[in-house]
Parts: C-alpha cells; structure tokens; sequence
C-alpha cells in the first residue's frame, strides 16, 4: 500500500473568530485591529454607527466592539438597535468619558462590558474572552431550549385515535392562552406530559415549567414548598427559602394531585390564585409573581365538593380551561402506535436489540385493560425488551400479569424457588415429600443396618443382637441416624425423564426431604443434615420455606468460619 493510502489527511483549523470593531478615531481603530489580529481574531473596521449596523449582517460577526461616541447614531442608539435584532450577539462598550452612570445605562441596554479607554491590552483580551464564552453558553442554551420544545411539540404525542385527537386540539388552544389549566384523569394517562406540552409551546417557554406533586409533600411542609418561608419560622428553617410559585415566576407551575390538598391549603392557594401574590412563611410582606397554573387531579372532583372535601370557589379558578384525559382502554387506536414509540425510545437509548413486537404480542397488548394506562405500557415494554433476545418482542418477554389477565393463568410459568409459600402451601409441600409419620414407622421384621462401617442386627422391640466386622466397601453414615429407621435413599432428580435439576432445586429437594423425615422440626433436619439451626433457616428462607410457625422462637447461633 502506497504511502499516499495511508497519509491522515491533515486537520482543519478553525476559522479565526469575527469581531466588528465601530471605532471613529482612525489612529485609535488602527491599534485596535492589529491587537486584535495578534490574539488571531479577525477585526472587522467600521467608522460610524450606520456603517457598523450595515456591516453586522453582512460580516456575522462574534463580538462587537462599540464606541459610545460616533459621529450621527449616538453608540447607545446603535447597542439599542443590534440588541433587539441581535439579542445573543455580545456587544462590548467603549468610551473616553467612563462614568458609573454611562456604564449602568449600557449594561441595561444590553451590553455584556464596559472598557474605559485607554485600556490595558490585557483587559481587552480578557473581556474579548468573556464575550466569546457568553456567546457560546448563549448558543448551548438556546440549543437545550429547542431540543425541549422539540421534545415536547404536540405532534411528537401520539394520538390515533379520534378521542385523544381532540384532546390534542383542546391542549394546542390552551398553550395559545394564559388562563389556568385543570387536567382530569386516571393515574398514569399522560396529564404530566400535556402540561409540559401546554408550557413549552406556550410563550412562556423560556421560563421554568415546576412541578410539585401536592399528595406526595407532608401535611406540615406544603404551605412551605408551595410559598416558601423566612429564616427561623419554624425548626429546621436555618436559612431563607423560595417556594414554588417564586421558583416558577415567569413560568408555569404544575400542581399534581391538587385533590389531595386539605382543606386549610385550598383556602390559601386560592388567595394566591387570586391575587397572583404569596407570603411566605413567618414572612410579612407579599410577593408579587407572574405565574401561569395547571392543575392536574385523578380525583372524582364533583365527589369530592359534594362531600365538602374539596372547596367549590377553588375548583372553579382551577378549571377556567378543563382538558379530560380518556384512559387507554377507551382508545384501543392508540396502544399499539404507544408500545412501537416506547420500543424505539428503548432502542434509542440501547437498550435492545428488538426492532419490532410481534402480531401475537401486538394482540395481547391490545386485549389488556391497561389499568396504570400509558405508564403501565411504558413498563411493559420496558421490561419486555430487558428479557427479549430476538429481533421481535415476544408474548413471553409481557409481564406474567398481563399474560395472566389475557391468556389465562396456565400460560404463565410456575413459581420459582425464590418465591415465598404459604404456611398452607408448605405443609401440602411436606406431604407431598412423605410427611412426618411416613418415615418414623420402626420396621416390624428383622432390619439390618450399617453405622461406623460395621453391620448390626436388630429385631422388633430389642436392642442390638450383635456387630459384627466391619464390611469392606460400605459407606460408613452418620451414627446419629435413629435406631429402625433405614437409610431411604434421596429421589435421583429427573430420574426415567433425564430432567437436569439445578444446584438450588436439588438443595431445596434436600430439605424438604429432612423437614418431612423429622415432622418439620427444624432442630432435629438441622442435626441430621449437619447444619447449625439459624444456618438451616437462612437456607429455607432463601427457598420461600419459612413460614410464620417456623420463624418462632429461632435462635441466632453463631455462623461457622465456612459458612460465612
């Protein structure tokens, strides 16, 4: 291979960045540019205010360097003019006649720095920095702005159907006002997701969208998240806090849950509805805010007035503008567009490496009651894609729940060992095993048995006759087996099916097996199988063995050295 194939192509630098320098002195806007141009900035030399609004357009630049005194179009009336067509272009001031109040006067006007001159090349350098980091931080957020009302753009909400069309239409009309909003639904229906769609396509959306949810916030603590509190009100208080309606000046304020509030908040939330002022606690001056209300209950609201738990006068300036959310079942339409959506956010994010659900799936879905609605779909799908390997999500990947509800419980696999049995389970379990009596029985005929390696003799109602020499190629077992009882041989597993059992079915085998010899005496299996008690416990808590008569009386014996 030729050395041209393998030569890396050389980086491209990046274009020198633009500055607009409106300078009328010419002596002055000379240095200006060669200092500029031996920090590698590319100075753009314009000398009076017009020429300089000719030449923002047309050379784009960065950052612009202003005097405040040119000949026509005073310095503030050109700042004022980009400004308003130009508003995240950084505009540094300049001026001979420096004083606080010109300063000031510009800052408001929309400038990012003031120099005085004659100022330091240094100085100049370093405001030239600030403005370049102004502009870039303008530009990120600017981004982060558009990627949110993107996200939340009312076409990216998913709405086949006629009913949640509508819906739609409704919320798009309420994002064009400034009225407050109430969201009717179940839990689980989207009510979040078009308050945020209502805020971010409304003209408040570059102000902030806070969400507190009024049933999850302790009775004591709500009239401070909501209005927030002055140092000391109250213990814990240690310093000044804002609540939320100051936190979403500006913005909107999502309310959830808001049938959950007692009766003593509503009084106080509606005065703040009212008067689009709060006061916080220990506080004693009111605080104006500009915020805009969306309300969201899965609340019975008439049930609730009608008992006297909810207050009529608040329900009322909540619901100037009602958007009911139908719960999926009622929009069959939708679910299956919904679980194609989730399906590629979990591909988005890499978490699968399924591209599509399966018919059979698809049908399942569809004959489900979607009691959690969206949100319990979103999980569906969700864990379906955790425990699918091929390319399409299949029937069994659905949670058992669902499966259950839809295909009956034969389709869902039995427990495994890990879940937790009944004392009733348990016991039908023992018997299943033998129970207690079937292996206590003392045989009624001449037994002989092996213990320590020798064979011994016993008849019905004596002891032992005689022992003999131990037997060459005899395993010896435990001596503390019981005298008359025969060593019974363990089930082999899968025995005459060739099943394969796992280290944990056979262990859980293995103690059932014990309980059952010993009537379910803990102590006694413990023994036989060579474990202390607690340990014996720990394991049949681990097989969902445990039950609430086993648990009495355990005691905590030390765990050996090889236990731990």
């Amino acid at each position: 291979m030729s050395g041209t194939q393998n030569a890396v192509p050389a980086p491209v630098p990046n274009p020198p960045i633009r500055v607009l320098v409106v300078e009328d002195d010419a002596s002055y806007g000379e240095l200006l540019r060669y200092q500029l141009k031996q920090e590698g900035y590319e100075p753009i030399l314009t000398r009076s205010g017009e020429e300089g609004l000719a030449k923002v357009v047309e050379a784009d630049p960065a950052v612009i360097l202003l005097d405040v005194m040119l000949p026509g179009k005073d310095g503030r009336e050109v700042l004022a003019e980009i400004h308003q067509g130009h508003p995240d272009l950084p505009i540094v001031m300049m001026t001979a006649a420096g004083s606080v109040e010109l300063a000031v006067e510009c800052m408001k006007r929309g400038a990012v720095d003031f120099l005085a001159k004659p100022f330091d090349i240094e100085r100049l350098y370093s405001v030239m920095r600030n403005a370049i980091q102004i502009r870039e931080l303008k530009a990120r957020v600017n981004a982060l702005e558009g990627a949110l009302i993107q996200k939340h753009a009312f076409d990216n909400i998913v709405a086949h159907s006629p009913i949640m069309r509508q819906v739609v239409e409704h919320a798009r009309r309420a994002a064009q006002s400034d009225s407050d909003v109430l969201v009717l639904g179940e839990s689980g229906s989207g009510k979040e997701v078009f308050a945020r769609a209502i805020h971010f396509n409304s003209h408040r959306r570059k102000g902030p969208f806070v969400a507190i949810n009024c049933g999850a916030i302790p009775e004591g603590l709500l009239e401070s998240e909501l209005f927030g509190h002055e140092k000391g009100s109250f213990t814990g208080a240690i310093s000044r806090r804002e609540g939320c309606f100051e936190q979403a000046d500006g913005g909107t304020l999502f309310l959830d849950e808001i049938g959950e509030m007692r009766p003593d908040m509503q009084v106080r939330l509606l005065r703040a509805l009212e008067q689009r002022e709060v006061r916080r606690v220990g506080g004693d001056k009111t605080i104006k805010v500009n915020v805009r209300v969306i309300s969201a209950t899965n609340q019975d609201i008439a049930a609730r007035i009608e008992t006297s738990k909810f207050r009529a006068d608040l329900y009322y300036r909540l619901a100037i503008l009602v958007l009911e959310m139908p719960p999926l079942r009622q929009r069959p339409e939708d679910i299956g567009p919904l679980a194609q959506y989730f399906l590629l956010e979990a591909r988005r994010d890499g978490h699968t490496r399924a591209t599509g659900i399966s018919p059979e799936t698809l049908d399942v879905l569809m004959h489900y009651d979607w009691a959690g609605n969206v949100r319990e779909l979103r999980n569906a799908i969700e864990r379906a894609v955790v425990f699918e390997d091929s390319t399409l999500i299949t029937v069994g990947s659905l949670p058992p729940e669902i499966l259950r509800k839809t295909l009956g419980k034969q389709s869902v696999p039995a427990p495994k060992i890990t879940e937790t049995y009944s004392a009733e389970t348990f016991k039908a379990m023992l018997a299943a095993a033998g129970g207690p009596t079937a292996f206590t029985q003392l045989p009624q005929t001449p037994q002989t048995i092996h213990s320590g390696g020798t064979t011994e003799v016993q008849r019905p109602g004596s002891g032992i006759v005689h022992a003999q020499r131990p037997i060459s190629g005899v395993m010896p077992v435990p001596a503390d087996r019981p005298i008359g009882v025969p060593p019974t041989p363990l089930p082999m597993a899968g025995a005459g099916d060739g099943e394969i059992l796992t280290m944990d079915e056979e262990e859980k085998k293995i103690l059932l097996r014990a309980l059952a010899v010993t009537g379910g005496n803990i102590s006694e299996a413990a023994r036989r199988l060579g474990l202390h008690r607690s340990t014996l416990h720990r394991k049949m808590s681990r097989f969902g063995l445990a039950t609430d008569d086993d648990t009495s009386g355990v005691e905590q014996e030390p765990v050996p050295e090889d236990e731990r």
